[in-house]
């Protein structure tokens, strides 16, 4: 610092700010070789960086390859999805920009060598994938306004560079965020971590105060800040349960951490063994180790060797039961072993369905549905083997085995022990994900999704709150819910009305409109997302007709190949764009030149309604999954014409799926809609309200209030009613998963 930096030296400096905490999720925008990134993982952040320099991208590989909180998206961001020129510059990369503007600043002496096209991304599409990030750092020598531009909601923490030849765009800057809803603003200067105020400033007093510097050479971080909160699992209240164990000398430093969870009267030599208090049991006389809630214990990350449960796990209703798994993951080591026995619903049946005499199968009832002699000791879901092997393994359980017994004598109860072993980490937000995807299989029709969003909410309830509970949280949370609003008056021809009545029948924040007009792409996209964070690292996965490649970020932990035909060159790629991305298998999409059974997944994202014979595609699909592998297909039940001369078909049903993966060797394990019919006819209008601004000659003196109602008042409407009135026979298009079987065609 010197004297032109006075005003930013004085006493009332703010101290260093603490940007997140630990576990939470940061992006890096212009990461280049992964200096702040690191910085942050190792103060406990999990990192998405956004890298376009292709040498920078490979250097950040290398560096994070075996980094678990750290994903890599080799693309740019700016305010629209698609490709941009970067300007390289090749003795000082980290100026590299894709504003030519930058190149007029204090490093015009420099030169920018090279230039390639990189595909971009936006903030928007960021947050979609990934989550709402606690902090987002915007680094990207001039192109700053863009990126902005790219984000269209709060989120708790936002950074972008300022230089003093630049400030009047860096204020152009902040009005953007002013208009997001951002109000409060500081700023840090050159590499100092303290803000220059104690106070969070207006933009205005914010930029007053930088321009009183007269340094020529000024620069620093901006920041803006909101007060939203991200969602997170909370710290537990009982986070000092290891400290607990040592202090009472239960466990001794350097011996394995083995847990017998709800242990009764069963103590195990070498395990911790946990239970409730002696008097929540009116029957069992139990001694335990250490008596508390097993769903109030809270481990470090990767801190125990062994978990087990025998008779307890039933005792958790789906949510928390699922909630539990995944406490359980991130606590244990890799190759740490869950080992869990429960009564086995199938053994049980056969029981229950056989001639044996009637106290024998109420004996199997009573094994079922537990003593229920204290308040805990309901069961109150049902476990067998084939449901333990897919959710542990799609919660990072790569090997598991199970085996069922049956007792010698009356009553013959059947259970069944599954034991996992985490063979990788997965981060919270994948493996909430899974969840989320594992109590959709609970459901039993697509008209069960307003359900389906109570699960998931509880999940996120239960994950967050200290007290898990052994509860009934459904009849509970059931009792407090507040009985339903009364039917909303019919609508009125009135724009204004209209527009109320929307408001109304939604009963919660209106989503951004963005959302709602682009809500096809967007929940694909994010099934994807979900899809990619269930495939394994380094397997190896496909993505046929891949165009612009725009999932590629999604599988940078895998090794990503791309098919494309590459003979279309209209601009109705994804972000607008006739550029197609790097291409590994250019060739007819029924002819791949790929060896038999040499890949892991397969995607094929609205692909089908383009190629001649989508029959056969999904037997070459099928040709080229290994058995077991797993593909993720999307193609429309409807849509207009696109693409053409390449534009077959439509009307891809769950029929047509069942009847032809099955043809090509393939079982259906999904077939979701990809919303209903309020979600498509709120699209519609939306696509109306553009057809009505592109032709001023159907314009009245009403033109602005009918644009109105056709682009917001009416998606907003119809969008919201989808959830409350679900009719799945129009919905735009399924999102489907096959998997090979064994056996092959």
């Amino acid at each position: 610092m010197n004297k032109h930096t006075e005003p930013f030296t004085a006493n009332n400096i703010a101290p260093a700010p603490n940007l997140f905490n630990a576990g939470d999720l940061v992006f890096v925008i212009g990461a280049n070789i992964g200096a702040k990134a690191a910085e942050f993982v190792a103060n406990g952040a999990r990192v998405v960086c956004f890298e376009p320099q292709p040498d920078c991208v490979n250097q950040l590989r290398q560096r994070f390859a075996q980094n678990q909180n750290v994903v890599i998206e080799p693309v740019g961001l700016a305010a629209q999805s698609g490709t941009l020129e970067l300007s390289i510059c090749s003795a000082a990369n980290t100026i590299s920009t894709f504003s030519s503007e930058w190149k007029t600043g204090r490093f015009s002496d420099y030169q920018w060598d090279r230039r390639v096209l990189v595909p971009v991304t936006t903030l928007d599409a960021a947050i979609a994938r990934h989550g709402i990030p606690a902090y987002v750092k915007v680094d990207v020598e001039g192109f700053e306004l863009d990126v902005l531009r790219g984000l269209s909601s709060l989120v708790p923490l936002i950074s972008f560079e300022f230089t003093t030849e630049f400030l009047d765009n860096n204020r152009d800057c902040a009005r953007h965020l002013e208009s997001l809803g951002f109000t409060n603003f500081n700023a840090k200067i050159g590499t100092l971590n303290n803000y220059i105020s104690e106070q969070w400033l207006s933009a205005d007093d914010l930029f007053k105060l930088l321009r009183k510097s007269t340094d020529p050479e000024l620069w620093g971080d901006i920041y803006a800040r909101s007060d939203i909160m991200t969602s997170k699992p909370a710290k537990s209240a009982s986070s000092s349960t290891l400290n607990d164990l040592s202090r009472l000398n239960i466990l001794r430093q350097g011996e394995p951490l083995r847990l017998h969870l709800g242990c009764g009267e069963q103590l195990f030599p070498g395990y911790v063994n946990i239970d409730y208090p002696a008097k929540e049991h009116n029957v069992m006389q139990v001694k335990a180790d250490y008596e508390a809630n097993i769903t109030e214990l809270d481990f470090p990350p990767e801190s125990v060797d062994e978990i087990r449960l025998h008779h307890v796990f039933e005792h958790f209703n789906r949510v928390t039961a699922l909630a539990m798994l995944i406490k359980w993951h991130q606590w244990l080591k890799v190759r740490g072993k869950l080992h869990i026995e429960t009564p086995d619903l199938m053994g049980s049946a056969e029981i229950l369905t056989s001639n044996l005499p009637w106290h024998i199968k109420m004996g199997t009832v009573r094994h079922l549905a537990g003593d229920q002699a204290a308040s805990w000791a309901y069961h109150v879901d049902h476990w067998f083997p084939e449901r333990y092997e897919r959710t542990l393994r799609r919660l990072g359980f790569g090997e598991v085995t199970t085996n069922t017994s049956r007792w010698p004598h009356e009553p013959y109860l059947c259970n069944v022990h599954a034991i996992g072993i985490k063979t990788h980490h997965l981060s919270f937000d994948q493996l909430l994900t899974t969840a989320d995807e594992l109590l959709w299989e609970s459901t039993v029709a697509p008209a069960e999704k307003p359900t389906h969003a109570v699960w998931t909410r509880q999940l996120r309830e239960v994950l967050n709150s200290v007290h898990c509970g052994l509860t009934n949280i459904h009849k509970a949370q059931a009792a407090s819910n507040p009985a339903p609003a009364s039917k909303n008056p019919a609508p009125s021809t009135s724009p204004e009305k209209t527009q109320q009545s929307a408001s109304t029948v939604m009963n919660s924040k209106i989503l951004p409109l963005a959302e709602i007009h682009d809500f096809n792409q967007l929940a694909r996209d994010r099934w994807v997302q979900r899809k990619a964070h269930s495939v394994r690292a380094a397997s190896r996965v496909l993505d046929v007709g891949a165009g612009t490649c725009l999932y590629r970020p999604l599988f940078s932990h895998c090794e990503y190949k791309t098919h494309d035909f590459k003979k279309y060159d209209g601009a109705e790629k994804h972000g607008g764009t006739s550029n197609y991305g790097h291409i590994d298998f250019v060739s007819d999409i029924l002819a791949i030149p790929a060896p038999d059974q040499s890949f892991d997944a397969i995607l094929c994202t609205e692909v089908l309604e383009h190629v001649p014979e989508p029959i056969k595609v999904l037997k070459e699909i099928s040709r080229l999954l290994r058995p077991g592998g797993r593909a993720f297909i999307t193609a429309p039940l409807g849509s207009g014409l696109h693409q053409l001369p390449f534009h077959f078909y439509g009307g891809y049903t769950p029929e047509w799926y069942k009847r032809f993966c099955k043809e090509a060797g393939m079982e259906i394990t999904e077939i979701t809609p990809n919303g209903g019919f309020s979600k498509h006819l709120a699209q519609e209008c939306a696509r109306a309200a553009s057809i009505y601004g592109q032709n001023p000659s159907l314009h009245g003196p009403e033109a602005a209030e009918v644009h109105t109602l056709l682009s917001e008042s009416l998606p907003q409407m119809f969008f919201a009613f989808d959830d409350k009135c679900f009719d799945e026979r129009f919905t735009v298009g399924y999102f489907v998963e096959a998997v090979k079987v064994e056996t092959g065609i």
